[in-house]
């Protein structure tokens, strides 16, 4: 008897917030994943590599106020990893916070 067809397992999913507005981040994940393609629409985009994909969601752009004068854009960002193993998707969102680090100090 043949084997019933495996359905896709769930997506890693991770959550972060950066201090980026929308503009940034879409440029960054330009930089970040290429040669992969970026497929942008809307508040969202999805990378493709293969049979694997990263679907993202931007949350809504809020403003970060730091004392009277000083304001921060901040956006949440909400990424589903379909057909990674949560060590590959670890992985990738390290890369993703390592390229995304802004330098301060």
């Amino acid at each position: 008897m043949p084997d019933a067809p495996k359905s896709e397992s769930a997506p890693q999913r991770r959550v972060l917030e950066l201090s980026y507005s929308h503009v940034e981040l879409f440029r960054a994940f330009q930089r970040i994943f290429d040669p992969l393609p970026v497929c942008i629409q809307g508040t969202g985009l999805t990378v493709t590599d293969g049979k694997k994909k990263i679907v993202v969601a931007l949350g809504e752009e809020r403003e970060r106020r730091l004392g009277a004068e000083f304001k921060l854009p901040e956006t949440t960002i909400d990424f589903a990893f379909h057909g990674y193993s949560e060590d590959e998707a670890n992985a990738i969102l390290n890369h993703f916070i390592l390229r995304t680090r802004r330098g301060g100090g």
